[in-house]
C-alpha cells in the first residue's frame, strides 16, 4: 500500500456583515428551544445545539437573518477554493458554556465550515491534527466574525471551554462543484 499525502487548502474569511447581524442572530439562537448534546463515548458535551432537531431545516430564524449575505459568503469561499458552486448539506449551531467541549471528530460532505459568531476572550479555537502526517495538535488562528472552511476529513475538535462566557458557533457541511466543461479534454 502506498500512502501519498495530498496537501489540502483551507480558507479563513471575514463574514463582512458580522457586526451588523451578530446580535440579532445570537438572539434568535438563544430563543430557539433545543437541548444540549452529551455523549461520553464520543467525548461530546455541548451546552446547546440544534444538531439533533434541525440540521437539515433551512427554515430557521437565525439562518434567515443571515440570508443572502451568507449565500454570497459561501459563493466567495467556494470560488476561493477553486470551485464554481456550493451545495449546503446541513447547518446547525453549537454553544459551549464553561467546561463544555466537542472531542475529536470528522464530518461528511466535501467541506466543513465554522462561523465564529460569538468568541469571547479566552474561548478556545478549533484544533486539528493530520493523522497520516502524525502531526502535533494545531490550532486554527481564528477571530470572532470569521469563518473557516476545511476538508471534511480533517480530524478536529472544540477543546474544553474554561471560560464563564458562552462561545457560539455555526457549522455546516457543503459540497462543491466545478465549472461545467472546465476540465474537458
Amino acid at each position: 500500500m502506498i500512502k501519498l499525502p495530498i496537501n489540502c487548502p483551507y480558507v479563513i474569511g471575514e463574514f463582512e456583515q458580522h457586526a451588523e447581524l451578530k446580535q440579532d442572530v445570537l438572539n434568535a439562537i438563544n430563543e430557539q428551544e433545543v437541548q444540549g448534546l452529551q455523549e461520553s463515548e464520543d467525548a461530546v458535551n455541548i451546552t446547546r445545539s440544534d444538531w439533533e432537531s434541525a440540521r437539515w431545516d433551512y427554515n430557521k430564524k437565525w439562518l434567515h437573518l443571515l440570508g443572502d449575505h451568507f449565500h454570497n459568503h459561501l459563493l466567495k469561499v467556494s470560488k476561493e477554493l477553486g470551485y464554481e458552486f456550493y451545495r449546503l448539506k446541513e447547518i446547525w449551531f453549537q454553544q459551549y458554556a464553561d467546561q463544555s467541549y466537542h472531542g475529536w471528530h470528522v464530518h461528511g460532505a466535501n467541506w466543513t465550515s465554522v462561523y465564529y459568531l460569538d468568541l469571547p476572550d479566552g474561548s478556545p479555537q478549533t484544533e486539528y491534527i493530520v493523522p497520516y502526517e502524525q502531526t502535533d495538535v494545531q490550532t486554527f488562528d481564528i477571530k470572532e466574525g470569521q469563518t473557516i472552511t476545511f476538508p471534511s476529513f480533517v480530524v478536529h475538535r472544540a477543546p474544553i471551554n474554561n471560560n464563564d462566557k458562552i462561545k457560539t458557533i455555526i457549522s455546516w457541511n457543503m459540497d462543491t462543484e466545478i465549472v461545467p466543461g472546465l476540465y474537458s479534454e
